[in-house]
């Protein structure tokens, strides 16, 4: 059976450890709401990556210590990822500017799921193909192409004149013949 990591451990303080599913996070008090002056609250955790949901704590003034650095302002994007080695964690303030404080989470892989997924339905057979109805026509034979119209047949008589331009030096003169 695998190890079944416990995620935060609240140690002292006021941070608020919170159970999800396949998770544990870590919410400075009060959030989202602005977390208390001079605060300080302590937590083991599992050397679990870990995945910041929010952060926001007075720039250079309220930090979350993880491996002994302390990060602190907005975003905490330099926090994301980062592996608590020693197994704690811990948030101070100090007596002025407050902020919404952080939402932190490691991600318990070796969590047993709640319930097994849910299997897909197959789809119901395909009905056998109906035999043709009795009571409906026979179907209509294939359309033959359009056929071309018959040619032209060709003149009773052959025509009676015929007009030719022939060049001359003041332009073109008709001349008309008999064939």
């Amino acid at each position: 059976m695998a190890h079944e990591p416990s995620g935060f451990t609240l140690l002292s303080g006021n941070c608020t450890v919170l159970a999800k599913a396949g998770a544990s996070c870590v919410m400075s008090p009060n959030y989202p709401y602005p977390y208390p002056a001079l605060h300080t609250c302590s937590l083991a955790v599992p050397p679990t990556p870990l995945r910041v949901v929010d952060f926001d704590t007075e720039r250079g003034f309220d930090f979350v210590y993880v491996n002994g650095e302390g990060y602190s302002g907005s975003g905490g994007s330099s926090l994301y990822g980062v592996t608590p080695l020693d197994g704690q964690i811990e948030f101070t303030s100090d007596g002025s500017v407050e902020a919404t404080g952080f939402h932190l989470c490691v991600d318990l892989w070796d969590a047993p799921p709640s319930s097994p997924a849910p299997q897909p339905t197959p789809p119901p057979p395909m009905p056998p193909p109906r035999s043709p109805s009795p009571s409906l026509p026979p179907p209509a034979p294939p359309l033959k192409p359009p056929q071309s119209p018959p040619p032209c047949p060709p003149p009773a008589t052959p025509p009676t004149h015929v007009a030719v331009l022939l060049p001359s030096r003041t332009g073109f003169s008709k001349v008309n013949q008999r064939p």
